[in-house]
């Protein structure tokens, strides 16, 4: 069977309609609203319902399965957007069936291998972790994780497989919101009822709701994709997969150790209590990065349609800067009212205790604002072949971080934390910018002018 890796449909691609392009921002945009404000009452609703010590736990917790479900979808979500679309455009259905059964097998094995290594750890007891002592504790809350990992990684595979067919409405949903949604109602019931939970029952509401989740996900994609015949894909595919795949996994790894990686250095060299302080302001920052989770969904499709021929550069770039100028203004409000109000908002939303991490959300919240105006300068690399020079880049930053962060969370706490995220996010994306300019001709940086000219046009000032 034919390799088609690299394979372009032979017509010339068009781009989505003004039309067709509002309605994609608008999915998208519902589903990161559900994502962030879902998310924001599941951890405004957990630290009132647990000890700081628990939430501590629990962010440490969170953040290794996040890192672990992103291993275990193995980049496969990125190959899927960068190569459906123009098959789709061509009506090569039983080639889409190849690329579904190829990446479903990847997840799969990769999965099963983290949860491999998950149980020997806790299990071992080699490496400690964090959020358990006890033998006991260890395989009680080790059995959950990894039921929680094989949900997460399962969600996130179906997510981005949504993705790939341009339906924003179920891959916004699912990236989280939905999760986030059926999650919120148990823990605000048990924090009306004032019962205080352990972190055992918090992980088993976690896997139930992204169950939950993955069943309504899995029901809509049977009733939707008829004509996608799964069960005649042929597997062939999966060794060059896993190949292109593995960059893609290793800058969304990169993407969390930026921000969350900085818990372990806290872990190692400070306190629990500062563990849970910076997990409650990497968990508002979300309020200000949602609007570029926003940009991933929208555009990476649309590069994978445009950015390999020269008539549309042109219309991409436009709609990158467009685009990104949406997000930015976005998060440019959410960073005024973070700036001018960092310590009543997290007295309000989560008590006295975390008001100490006022210092570190104004300055985490500096460098992710940047992070937002210049989001899409990785999608536009990874997009058009370029993920192992993101891989690369992002990496080396990734270094630094923790450098940075071993040897400032020792003297200024989780304010060094977050200095060593910001001063690293900034450097990588500025690198970014660069190279992507130079390689595509495309800049990602997002222009405020025609954001608003996007608005007021109803997405005509797209067009080139």
């Amino acid at each position: 069977m034919t390799d088609i890796r690299d394979e372009k449909s032979t017509a010339t691609p068009v781009g989505p309609s003004s039309r067709e392009l509002a309605n994609r921002l608008s999915w998208a945009a519902f589903g990161r609203a559900a994502f962030m404000f879902g998310g924001f009452a599941v951890t405004t609703a957990l630290v009132r319902s647990v000890t700081p010590e628990t939430f501590g736990r629990y962010t440490l917790l969170l953040t290794t399965v996040t890192l672990a479900s992103i291993f275990g979808i193995a980049g496969q979500g990125e190959n899927l957007v960068r190569l459906v679309p123009p098959m789709t455009s061509a009506g090569r259905t039983s080639d889409i069936a190849n690329e579904l059964v190829a990446a479903a097998r990847i997840r799969r094995r990769a999965t099963a291998l983290v949860v491999l290594i998950f149980g020997l750890v806790h299990v071992l007891g080699v490496p400690s972790v964090p959020w358990a002592d006890s033998m006991s504790e260890r395989i009680t809350i080790g059995s959950v994780a990894i039921l929680w990992v094989i949900a997460q990684s399962w969600q996130g595979h179906i997510s981005d497989v949504f993705r790939s067919f341009n339906d924003m409405r179920m891959a916004g949903l699912l990236a989280g919101g939905l999760k986030n949604l059926l999650l919120v109602i148990p823990l605000v019931v048990i924090l009306l009822v004032g019962v205080e939970i352990d972190l055992v029952t918090v992980a088993g509401l976690v896997v139930a709701s992204l169950v939950l989740a993955n069943l309504y996900a899995v029901y809509v994609w049977r009733r939707t994709r008829p004509e996608i015949d799964i069960k005649s894909g042929q597997p062939s595919l999966v060794e060059g997969r896993f190949r292109s795949g593995l960059p893609f996994a290793v800058n969304q790894l990169i993407s969390i150790v930026f921000v969350r990686g900085s818990l372990y250095i806290i872990e190692a060299y400070g306190s629990s209590d500062e563990v849970a302080i910076y997990g409650a302001v990497v968990q508002l920052i979300i309020l200000l990065t949602a609007p570029m989770l926003l940009i991933g969904t929208v555009l990476s499709p649309i590069i994978s349609d445009l950015a390999n021929d020269s008539e549309t550069t042109p219309q991409l770039q436009r709609i990158v800067a467009g685009v990104t100028g949406l997000a930015g203004l976005a998060s440019t409000g959410v960073a005024i009212v973070i700036f001018v109000f960092a310590t009543p908002l997290l007295t309000l939303l989560y008590g006295d205790f975390y008001a100490a991490g006022a210092t570190s959300l104004v300055i985490l919240a500096a460098g992710q604002l940047w992070n937002v105006w210049t989001g899409s300068c990785a999608h536009l690399l990874g997009m058009t072949g370029s993920q192992n020079t993101v891989a690369w880049i992002n990496a080396i930053f990734a270094g630094v971080s923790l450098s940075l962060a071993a040897l400032l969370v020792p003297s200024l706490g989780v304010s060094g934390a977050a200095l060593a995220a910001s001063i690293a996010i900034v450097a990588q994306n500025t690198t970014l910018l660069v190279v992507a300019k130079r390689r595509t001709g495309v800049s990602s940086l997002g222009s405020p002018r025609l954001a608003l000219a996007t608005v007021v046009s109803r997405g005509e000032a797209l067009k080139p």
